[in-house]
């Protein structure tokens, strides 16, 4: 939250054109200005992003098929989703170096904690690994294949660019559109 030290990036405030100094508070805007590493795990298909940013409100499984207008939507979200994280993160030699990305093609939100574990209609939560609860309810055990032929999780990809790993830093899956199959909704908890 930037919010929560007294307010936003100086220096992305400082570049803020007049009147635009909310884009500080937006992580496209802001990203480029921070310089402490960061590694950001988010997915461009993510329940929460597809449905109350996006207002697709279709995730496709089993017996739940999207419209074409859908389908459409969340194609293009996707294709500019990669562009802005991409830009936004690893954007130019200086921030190559120093953040990291984990992008899976998944609709799970948070890849990075297990507390959402109660919910029994919505894919928004499951744990840090596939050995917790919220994991387990899910069945989530995604992983991404990376450039040298590894696949990692979110946390193996985490911990592997935290420890210097180069190739970590750039985890951003192949798969296009719902397709990883380590990560299949099944339009419901197992």
């Amino acid at each position: 939250n930037t919010t929560g030290g007294g307010g936003t990036n100086e220096a992305c405030l400082a570049a803020a054109a007049p009147g635009e100094d909310w884009k500080c508070l937006m992580a496209p805007y802001l990203a480029p200005y921070i310089t402490s590493p960061l590694y950001v795990m988010n997915s461009p298909f993510d329940s929460f992003s597809t449905s109350a940013i996006l207002w697709a409100q279709c995730i496709p499984a089993p017996g739940i098929t999207c419209t074409t207008v859908q389908t459409q939507l969340l194609k293009s979200f996707h294709a500019q989703f990669k562009a802005d994280i991409q830009e936004a993160i690893l954007g130019d030699e200086e921030r190559a170096a120093r953040n990291g990305i984990y992008s899976p093609c998944c609709y799970v939100h948070e890849q990075n904690v297990n507390y959402c574990s109660y919910d029994n209609f919505s894919p928004n939560c499951a744990g840090w690994s596939a050995q917790e609860s919220g994991s387990k309810k899910w069945g989530y055990r995604t992983s991404v294949q990376v450039s040298d032929g590894r696949s990692l999780t979110p946390q193996q990809a985490f911990g592997a660019w935290y420890n210097g790993d180069v190739v970590a830093g750039n985890v951003t899956d192949s798969h296009e559109f719902f397709d990883n199959p380590t990560c299949a909704y099944m339009g419901k908890a197992p």
